[in-house]
């Protein structure tokens, strides 16, 4: 979890460069099922898978696990251990739907 740390912080000092003023950056580690994240605009930054699982997962949109939908989809996950750079401004939440036994981390703000 270290790495995934200090990834989100390298990722995130060169990001917060271009962007004035900027908030502080958050973390949520260890998603196993569909979660709220923020239910509010922010911007997304990276998500880590850290267990493959067997399906992918999703990202949205949305201020409530009600409303995941495919038209507010900002990017699938892939069902592969790793490290993904998403650099998304969302308007209305951050929703996260790891996919079959998935394990997910985000950074955002």
């Amino acid at each position: 979890m270290r790495i995934i740390m200090i990834v989100c912080f390298l990722l995130f000092t060169g990001y917060a460069q271009a962007q004035a003023p900027a908030t502080r950056l958050q973390t949520l580690l260890n998603i196993t099922a569909v979660t709220v994240v923020k239910p509010a605009n922010g911007n997304l930054v990276t998500i880590a898978v850290t267990t493959a699982g067997s399906a992918p997962g999703s990202v949205n949109d949305t201020a409530t696990t009600g409303g995941v939908a495919a038209s507010n989809l900002i990017a699938t996950i892939p069902n592969t251990v790793g490290i993904y750079y998403i650099p998304f401004t969302f308007l209305n939440g951050l929703v996260i739907t790891p996919g079959t036994a998935q394990v997910i981390s985000v950074c955002y703000q």
